[in-house]
């Protein structure tokens, strides 16, 4: 879907990546890592979904693209995780009055806030917000594409082809199947590009993806129009280069707009000053001081935080958007002065840094659409001119750390890398030697060995570890994921499968979470 705008100076191609790790603990309401995924619906995904929707009633001719992560899908979909998360509003509702009731003038912002969040989760959206998106990717606001199965740090599975090749033919199928929408694009996750990774999203038929920027201005034989135009690889995969320098204008916590001293403070929350009654009553039975996702400081600078002004802080977004839109206007006006094509711009997020990271992220964000639909300097979409790409050999590349593999490999983690390469040989040889499998028994382990290479081989516990960030949770999915491996692998080889332990595995999944061996053949 592209916006006809003939006097436009050029493209802006803005690329959302929304995921979520399949982290799985309906029934336990105070799970530390489980309460990431109920942050990120109630600060972000509900809000930018009420925002993007309230944009098209509102006749505002804007495009995006939006990934959203099978897992992530999942657990959008998952009836106990939905009643988990409702639970979670009820109980930060309790702390919001609780607040309100001790004197804490922004209680009632916050109480209000999740009472909106309850209102358009239930009555807006019916608590189906993967549907919420379909239905903009319908309308022709969004286009929806999704990832690897289980966000695999790609380039890591380019001596494994076959785990790579069900990475990504697992992820659009898991993608198809929960949303009806078969992608034309992919995100590599972490942008994580390589020459085998390109080759893998070739063989399933993927038109366009995103890769960083250097890993395009690297390349051998670096394109004359730099990131400005799209350009196509090896295996014949359009790939849009990630402009760095616009984007850090939005993400930067140091140099970008969410430093600006009015806006909300992240790190300083609630729960620094509550009791160990309180505590327990309204955050953790434990008495463990998790954040409750309440923040009472503005950002302000060093020394002391001053109170957090949200009328303040969403008049200092209407400036932000303006002089973003304008920084685009300006960028493509002088890119088109150098290239008979028109330039296009493209800006890579992740979602959540909208509300979640960055708290009046979203406000800005529909600021940023209205402003660049009213003003009709640039289309919104990819690309639109049919003018011929440049073929490029692009090097590999990533976003993360210093733009290579550093973050996944690393003394931190780098053991992950021998757990996943042995599960990924002993998934490969199964599904060779038991094609086609006859016995609908064995196929359940055989699918259940592929379900746990699958979720070994995610990017989220290599990048845990490697922070420190619930490096305990990680390194636990780590060794549950590869002992499973070789333990269903052992019923087969002994011939001595145990239904009732498989059946206590698949209760850790939802229903949609599902995989199959013939990915990896």
């Amino acid at each position: 879907m592209f916006i006809p705008n003939k006097m436009a100076t050029g493209f802006l191609n803005l690329v959302l990546h929304a995921h979520m790790p399949y982290i799985r603990h309906p029934h336990d309401p105070c799970h530390f890592e489980q309460k990431w995924f109920y942050e990120a619906v109630a600060e972000c995904y509900v809000p930018m979904l009420h925002m993007l929707h309230g944009l098209q009633r509102d006749g505002v001719g804007y495009h995006i693209t939006i990934s959203l992560s099978p897992t992530l899908c999942a657990l959008l979909a998952d009836g106990e995780v939905r009643a988990g998360f409702e639970e979670y509003l009820e109980r930060q509702i309790a702390l919001c009055r609780h607040e309100t009731a001790q004197g804490q003038g922004l209680g009632s912002y916050y109480l209000e806030k999740y009472r909106e969040v309850q209102r358009i989760y239930r009555g807006v959206f019916e608590g189906d917000l993967a549907g919420a998106f379909v239905e903009l990717h319908h309308a022709g606001r969004v286009s929806l594409i999704t990832t690897a199965a289980t966000h695999c740090f790609l380039p890591l599975l380019d001596d494994c082809p076959s785990a790579l090749a069900a990475q990504v033919r697992g992820g659009l199928r898991l993608f198809e199947s929960m949303t009806g929408i078969r992608p034309s694009g992919f995100w590599l996750p972490e942008c994580g590009y390589s020459a085998a990774t390109e080759e893998a999203l070739a063989a399933e038929g993927i038109s366009y993806s995103i890769i960083d920027a250097h890993g395009m201005l690297l390349s051998a034989s670096p394109p004359a129009t730099g990131i400005y135009r799209p350009v196509t690889g090896r295996h014949g995969v359009v790939l849009f280069g990630r402009d760095a320098d616009m984007s850090r204008l939005v993400w930067s916590a140091e140099s970008g707009y969410p430093a600006d001293p009015v806006y909300r403070d992240f790190h300083d929350d609630a729960v620094q000053g509550m009791t160990e009654e309180e505590i327990k009553r309204f955050v953790h039975p434990s008495g463990e001081r998790i954040p409750t996702g309440l923040k009472y400081k503005s950002i302000t600078g060093r020394g002391q935080k001053e109170t957090y002004d949200p009328h303040r802080a969403l008049e200092r977004t209407a400036v932000h958007a303006s002089d973003f839109v304008d920084r685009l206007a300006e960028a493509l006006s002088g890119a088109s002065r150098l290239f008979t094509e028109r330039p296009v711009i493209t800006l890579c997020f992740d979602a959540e840094l909208f509300g979640h990271w960055w708290h009046e992220g979203c406000e800005w964000l529909g600021r940023v659409l209205t402003l660049i639909s009213a003003r009709g300097e640039m289309e919104m979409g990819h690309y639109g001119d049919g003018a011929a790409l440049t073929g490029v050999a692009p090097a590999s590349s990533s976003w993360g750390h210093r733009g290579f593999s550093e973050t996944w490999i690393n003394p931190r983690n780098d053991r992950l890398l021998r757990y996943i390469h042995d599960a990924a040989r002993t998934v490969t040889r199964l599904a060779s030697e038991y094609s086609p499998p006859a016995d609908t028994g064995v196929t359940g382990i055989l699918n259940g060995v592929a379900r746990e290479a699958l979720m070994l081989q995610a990017s989220d516990w290599g990048f845990l570890l490697n922070s420190g960030i619930s490096a305990e949770y990680a390194n636990e999915r780590v060794e549950r994921h590869y002992h499973r491996v070789k333990e269903m692998e052992g019923w087969l080889l002994n011939g001595r499968p145990d239904g009732k332990r498989l059946a206590e595995i698949e209760r850790d999944y939802g229903p949609v979470m599902e995989a199959d061996i013939r990915w990896f053949r």
